[in-house]
């Protein structure tokens, strides 16, 4: 019963530890992407009279919805995406963008325009 025991415990760690891993290359692939999908943004985006802001955002888990700023649901997708954000302005109006793009590959496979007036 004791060695059950030590073994469910083992068992639980390493499955922690390898999520742990899992988590921080996934991390890590926000940073590596970035430049490549700061580059596709700012080439095929909308025009902007300024300098197009762009940051990361997150990860978004498969299953996890994409929401808004008022926490409306844009998608679902059935992978890992990395999620950053753009905007800019054009003609006194102003943008936000939210980018997607495939974690394996960083190629961007959306822009998802979420705010403009």
């Amino acid at each position: 019963m004791i060695n059950l025991i030590r073994f469910s415990l083992l068992f639980s760690l390493m499955a922690f530890s390898v999520t742990e891993i899992s988590a921080n290359e996934n991390v890590s692939r926000l940073d590596e992407c970035a430049s490549q999908v700061k580059k596709y943004y700012k080439k095929y985006a909308q025009p902007s009279d300024v300098a197009r802001g762009f940051d990361k955002k997150e990860i978004l888990y498969a299953g996890q919805p994409l929401l808004n700023f008022r926490n409306q649901t844009l998608a679902v997708y059935h992978e890992h995406k990395l999620i950053y954000t753009g905007n800019g302005s054009y003609h006194s109006g102003y943008f936000t963008d939210l980018i997607v793009a495939n974690i394996d590959d960083c190629q961007v496979e959306e822009i998802i325009n979420t705010y403009s007036e």
